[in-house]
């Protein structure tokens, strides 16, 4: 059965039965009421297994960590390894707590 998505902010007013309903986040959408794909959970009628797919993790480069390695894949080979960046910001301090790290 057919349902509201679950990040759904707000209402969806249907008219259903002659009646005025408002659905939430998560109500099933009641017979004979059509809605757009934009407000649906496509994945309520699929393997809830399938619900939620994870992120892939980004591709690091290869090697060690550099200064020619971007400030995003530092900080992913960081999360990675359960680095912790702590106060780093600066690709600079980022690439030297992980450097300490390693030591």
């Amino acid at each position: 059965m057919a349902q509201i998505r679950g990040d759904l902010i707000g209402v969806v007013w249907v008219e259903a039965d002659g009646h005025a309903i408002a659905l939430k986040a998560g109500d099933p959408v009641p017979e004979g009421v059509t809605l757009g794909d934009h407000v649906l959970d496509q994945a309520a009628d699929d393997d809830p297994d399938e619900a939620f797919i994870p992120l892939a993790k980004p591709q690091l480069p290869e090697g060690d960590p550099s200064e020619a390695w971007k400030v995003d894949e530092l900080k992913a080979f960081a999360e990675q390894r359960n680095i912790d960046l702590g106060e780093a910001t600066e690709k600079a301090d980022i690439l030297a707590v992980i450097l300490a790290a390693a030591a």
